[in-house]
């Protein structure tokens, strides 16, 4: 959690305003990326155990800390901050972040986003091999695919944005790609094949979303001094969004059945929409 939500404002810090577009880009690949790799790696699982897995990903974790620390630049420390002030320092950058309209907007439209995000990918495996009839093998290799498709739209987003185009756009087209595909992707009268098409685009233009909100957090936040704040108040709602997603989804499937779930998420990317047409409204960043 403490890298997940560090890790943007230490993009912020490590790039160029020119190149932070495309940083974002990259740095929205982690879940998708983690998410494909962790189910490819699911065949292991009988030779190594859980046990093993987890001890694997402690020594990835052990050398991803090292090159952090050999790498990565030290952040400026406060002027004339003591430990007293500290707290209190704290609180009012909270607030002074929480003041701003962009920071508003934008930490619960990543809530909807992710919401729908991982409610799509937790849930597909058994969507593929309930509906479908795919053989587990064959549903986890499926849903890494789908889920490594995210990374197609994180990358786009950077060109975009890198030609001046204002990220509520792509933040829009992704949302509504979502709710068009989510609609589709659960009603049974869909065939499989074209089921799993769509689960394909949702992934793959759904991903413009991240790295827009990335660079959108970054470029609404009330000073240069308070990115870090925004940025981190953009993850708590990603974060608060990957525990709700999988509760709403199986609530409603379990309740009302796969069909009730496409209308969910269509109403929650929709919600996201409004408020990336809010994003719009607001001036634009300094």
């Amino acid at each position: 959690m403490l890298v997940i939500i560090a890790a943007p404002a230490l993009v912020t810090l490590a790039t160029t305003p020119a190149d932070r577009p495309l940083a974002f880009g990259l740095w929205g690949c982690f879940m998708p990326f983690g998410m494909a790799v962790a189910m490819l790696a699911a065949p292991l699982l009988p030779t190594l155990g859980w046990r093993g897995l987890w001890l694997a990903m402690a020594v990835l974790l052990a050398l991803a800390a090292l090159l952090a620390w050999r790498r990565l630049p030290a952040a400026p420390a406060p002027a004339g901050l003591g430990l007293g002030a500290a707290p209190a320092r704290l609180l009012h950058d909270l607030a002074h972040t929480l003041a701003a309209p962009g920071p508003r907007l934008l930490a619960p439209l990543f809530l909807c986003y992710s919401v729908c995000y991982i409610g799509l990918t937790g849930f597909l495996p058994t969507l593929l091999i309930e509906r479908m009839g795919i053989a587990p093998g064959g549903a986890g290799l499926l849903t890494a695919l789908v889920a490594a498709a995210n990374m197609i739209g994180n990358l786009a987003a950077s060109p975009l944005l890198r030609r001046g185009v204002p990220a509520w756009r792509p933040i829009l087209a992704g949302a509504l790609t979502i709710a068009a595909t989510a609609g589709l992707i659960y009603l049974p009268a869909t065939p499989a094949p074209v089921a799993y098409a769509l689960a394909l685009l949702f992934s793959a233009v759904g991903g413009l979303l991240p790295a827009c909100l990335f660079a959108a957090a970054a470029a609404h936040a009330p000073t240069p001094r308070l990115v870090p704040v925004a940025l981190g108040l953009l993850m708590q709602g990603s974060t608060i969004g990957q525990v709700l997603g999988p509760v709403l989804v199986g609530t409603v499937a379990t309740a009302w059945g796969w069909s009730a779930v496409g209308p969910l998420l269509a109403g929650v990317i929709l919600t996201a929409a409004a408020l990336a047409l809010a994003l719009r409204r607001l001036p634009p960043p300094a």
